[in-house]
């Protein structure tokens, strides 16, 4: 419900030219496409047709993060295995 409102707030009464301006020249607006890859890699997804569609400012990455696959198998053990602490 928040996201709706705030996305059909960003439309209405948004500076679009402000958003322009930010999107060519900000990199902290890029950061998720640069993640994207190696995600999608890690869990064997084709990047066509959801490389795209994660690129959709807002609803993209969440559209992305409900419709991945899960981590297989042996990913989820190297990442338990590696957040453990050590026993003297």
């Amino acid at each position: 419900m928040g996201t709706s409102l705030l996305l059909v707030y960003g439309l209405k009464d948004g500076d679009w030219e402000n958003f322009i301006q930010q999107w060519q020249s900000s990199r902290f607006i890029h950061v998720f496409p640069a993640l994207l890859g190696d995600d999608m890699k890690r869990r064997e997804m084709k990047k066509y047709p959801w490389y795209w569609v994660a690129l959709i400012p807002l609803l993209g990455p969440l559209v992305y993060l409900c419709v991945r696959s899960p981590l297989s198998e042996a990913d989820t053990s190297t990442t338990s295995n590696q957040q453990q602490p050590a026993t003297n």
